[in-house]
């Protein structure tokens, strides 16, 4: 049963600026995520850090409670071999509890870049048990 669907708009240029301080950006990335960012000479790929932003955003619309009451960092996004955007099993626990859903729960994610902007959009689905 889909819970919820969210989605995000982010703009490269703004996350750049926004995040340029290392302080900031740990605030809402944890360390894996922003392994992530890094390119091959060691400069930060601001495309895919506003890919995640999204997607954190996305997953909190998602999950009908918004960013408020959640850390932008309960909600790490990383990738799976196929190269994929999913929630860390320690993310998807921390969701679970903080919705209050105790079956089966899972986040499916997307994510596309274009002309300087990311978007992301995420589907929270749970098996809701009858009785």
């Amino acid at each position: 049963m889909i819970i919820g669907i969210g989605t995000d708009l982010a703009s490269v240029e703004r996350i750049k600026k926004v995040f340029s301080s290392e302080k900031r950006l740990r605030r809402i990335f944890t360390e894996e995520e922003i392994c992530l960012f890094i390119n091959k000479d060691g400069k930060y790929n601001w495309e895919r850090a506003a890919a995640n932003f999204s997607m954190k955003e996305a997953v909190g619309k998602a999950l009908g409670t918004g960013l408020g009451r959640l850390k932008f960092r309960d909600i790490e996004i990383l990738r799976n071999p196929a190269g994929q955007p999913v929630l860390t099993p320690e993310s998807l626990e921390i969701l679970k509890k903080h919705i209050g859903f105790e079956n089966k729960f899972s986040v499916h994610l997307s994510v596309t870049h274009e002309g300087g902007f990311a978007s992301g959009f995420a589907v929270a689905e749970g098996v809701v048990e009858n009785g």
